[in-house]
């Protein structure tokens, strides 16, 4: 009985462990109350009968099946904080049919110990008194321990119930961050692939061939590269940057003498973490919107560094100049933003900013990612 109820209220935790856990608080109870009897006849001066007062304290021990039997009650009869006063005034009746059961067995346990030891330990005590001051004064202390059981029952269960729909929320909140995050990167790999694809196809109007055929190779290798960061939702600032130089480097066959890329990568920042694709549409927004309005040559930098433990990365480009409204807008940017604050939250910083004397300056900063992420 009590192996079923204790699996049924404490799934994860041994029987032996949990009858074992209240057996040594009933014996404790037992040892407390015991001492505290012999103190008060010491300090009154009466006679200390020590079996006698022993046996008397050993209905604590009761309290080992009629605590699972407490539970037991707890749990086929919950208390609904929708219907609290239902749930408390339902177990206070049940506190008086507990008690009435604990104290029939205890009357047995005293009979019972009566008859074993009759004659030898209650010389000086009357058995049938001490059972009836039970029945008047301590009722309404095992009416008490009752409710106590319920009531940490109850409120086990609450934490229990709001650790787990915590757990559950969060890992709803992490899936559904990770399926946006999935969508916003199937979104942009198209976006700059076929980008690239209109290239080759004005090179090929213009009887380009050979810078066709070249950016077709090229093209075929980046192809590759962005076949094996679907799965990834994280890379170092290496890999990003590889995928980022095939970019370009169709860009420089298209663009010619007009585009000059240079990078400024200090060696301790390529290990570092950052989502992935997430320079490339930067560089990609630099090159349609600064590089390409205009007829000059124009200029690309790429630069990165650690700064109070945050990774920076700065794009800069000296081209049509500066559309803070028009920048922002851009699907790029707008999908950049949103991965970036599924990933980091609040602490991230994208700023797109005026590069003087013309130009933009696209501004990235990122915390620093554990290394296993």
């Amino acid at each position: 009985m009590i192996e079923s109820l204790t699996k049924q209220i404490f799934p994860k935790v041994k029987t032996i462990h949990k009858v074992l856990f209240v057996s040594i608080a009933s014996i404790v109870l037992v040892i407390i109350t015991f001492f505290q009897d012999i103190a008060s006849m010491t300090v009154k001066g009466q006679p200390i009968y020590y079996w006698q007062t022993f046996i008397f304290h050993i209905k604590w021990l009761l309290w080992i099946p009629f605590f699972f039997v407490a539970l037991w009650f707890a749990k086929k009869v919950p208390v609904d904080l929708k219907r609290f006063s239902r749930g408390i005034f339902r177990h206070m009746g049940i506190a008086v049919v507990f008690t009435v059961l604990f104290d029939v067995a205890m009357t047995l346990l005293m009979l019972l110990l009566v008859w074993v030891f009759s004659g030898v330990l209650f010389d000086y005590f009357s058995p049938k008194k001490y059972i009836i001051a039970n029945w008047v004064y301590n009722f309404h202390y095992e009416m008490l321990i009752y409710l106590l059981i319920v009531t940490a029952y109850n409120s086990i269960q609450y934490i229990l119930k709001y650790r787990e729909e915590a757990i559950i929320n969060l890992s709803l909140k992490n899936q559904i961050a990770t399926a946006q995050n999935q969508l916003l990167k199937m979104q942009m790999q198209p976006h700059f692939l076929f980008n690239t694809h209109h290239s080759i196809i004005s090179l090929m109007s213009l009887n380009k061939t050979k810078e066709a055929a070249e950016m077709l190779t090229k093209l075929s290798d980046l192809l590759r590269k962005t076949l094996d960061m679907p799965n990834k939702e994280f890379v170092t600032l290496k890999e990003e940057l590889d995928l980022v130089k095939l970019y370009l480097d169709i860009q420089l066959i298209r663009f010619g003498d007009r585009l000059s890329v240079k990078y400024n990568i200090p060696d301790e920042t390529l290990n570092k973490k950052l989502p992935v694709f997430i320079i490339q549409p930067l560089v990609e927004n630099a090159i349609r919107h600064g590089i390409e309005p205009v007829s000059d040559s124009g200029n690309i930098k790429i630069s990165s560094f650690l700064k109070h433990q945050k990774l920076l990365i700065n794009i800069e480009d000296d081209g049509a100049g500066f559309n803070k409204r028009a920048e922002s807008n851009g699907i790029g940017l707008s999908n950049i933003r949103e991965r970036l604050k599924n990933h980091f939250g609040d602490n991230y910083a994208l700023q797109i900013e005026k590069n003087e004397p013309h130009g933009t300056i696209i501004e990235i900063e990122l915390p620093l990612l554990n290394q296993k992420n």
